[in-house]
């Protein structure tokens, strides 16, 4: 009976860190030549966002490479 606790216990908080890590979204603001935007990372690329970063901003379709852009 404890084994089995402790192993539901266990998986409990496996599937609660990948949750929490799935669910963190990283935002950045960056600058490509003369454009200053925000972004959302994706992996090692930047999807430019559209409208104001704390009123629901909107993805775009345009996405830069981190090494194209400077993060500001």
């Amino acid at each position: 009976m404890f084994a089995s606790r402790s192993l539901f216990a266990a998986l409990f908080v496996m599937l609660a860190a990948q949750v929490a890590q799935a669910e963190k979204a990283q935002y950045v603001r960056f600058q490509k030549g003369d454009t200053i935007a925000y972004g959302l990372v994706e992996g090692d690329r930047v999807r430019q966002l559209a409208g104001d970063l704390f009123a629901a901003p909107t993805k775009t379709d345009t996405t830069f490479a981190m090494s194209e852009i400077t993060l500001l």
